[in-house]
């Protein structure tokens, strides 16, 4: 050991004077995080995601702060939890290698058009809603969000509108397999309701 303990002492005082700084590039790091982020999603919703920062662990969980989706909504927190494994084969690209999603405190706008057609699952399958699943095959979590719901098409046969707010929302989605989508989301309803 003591013959190890100058080669140490000099790599110690090479690194800390030659300006490393770990907390530079902890800060880099996730800087570059946030702007692959902020691409990868923008592509997803087929417009310009917003992210003001990320952080998180890095190695299985990634922490996206004030997510903005124009159009759609934002959240305090999004939280991606990953199999690096996955993502190490997959070469650097993190849907395949996602295993959940978690929406903090989400404040979303969720619309149905009159031919039945949801505009986010467009958003995710890239065409309409007969587009087929979001290439994400994991859970989605939503964690005391908000949620308005717009129908244009409504319940019954002929095309009725119908809007409500709910608040408080927590559940999960599994949308682990292709032509599955299993739920449970709970929610206080009615905060707002409106319905022609």
């Amino acid at each position: 050991m003591k013959k190890f303990a100058p080669l140490i002492l000099l790599l110690t005082v090479v690194l800390f004077s030659s300006g490393f700084s770990l907390k530079e590039w902890r800060s880099s790091l996730y800087d570059s995080i946030k702007k692959q982020a902020e691409g990868e999603f923008s592509a997803l919703f087929q417009r310009r995601v917003a992210i003001e920062s990320a952080g998180g662990l890095i190695i299985g969980r990634i922490d996206l702060n004030n997510f903005t989706v124009p159009g759609i909504g934002r959240a305090d927190q999004v939280i991606l939890t990953y199999n690096p494994i996955k993502y190490a084969f997959a070469k650097g690209d993190m849907v395949p290698a996602l295993t959940k999603i978690t929406v903090v405190n989400g404040d979303f706008r969720i619309e149905r058009d009159r031919r039945g057609n949801f505009e986010i699952l467009s958003s995710f399958s890239g065409g309409g809603a007969a587009g087929g699943p979001p290439p994400f095959h994991g859970w989605l979590i939503l964690k005391n969000c908000r949620a308005d719901y717009v129908d244009q098409r409504g319940f019954g046969r002929t095309p009725a509108y119908f809007e409500v707010r709910a608040a408080a929302v927590n559940g999960a989605l599994d949308l682990r397999k292709k032509d599955r989508v299993k739920f449970s989301v709970s929610g206080k309803i009615p905060e707002f309701v409106k319905a022609q």
